[in-house]
């Protein structure tokens, strides 16, 4: 599973609970809590992972200090 279909999914688990609290739901929150325990164990394995985001941005963030003479 993607970090995007991850955070879909989490996103998902919001509204579910939301309608849970509007009693609007056909789902139990036995149903539901199993749900979350899917997409947390699909979450692990980015728990150990860098985060490739946080470190092309310090590339970018080095390279503009270099172009600008502070490194």
């Amino acid at each position: 599973m993607t970090k995007l279909q991850i955070i879909s999914r989490l996103w998902s688990h919001v509204y579910d609970l939301k309608m849970v609290v509007c009693g609007q739901t056909e789902k139990s929150m036995e149903e539901i809590e199993r749900e979350i325990d899917i997409t947390e164990c699909e979450c692990r394995r980015y728990a150990d992972a860098d985060d490739e985001e946080l470190y092309a941005l310090d590339i970018l963030r080095a390279a503009k200090a270099m172009n600008e003479g502070r490194m």
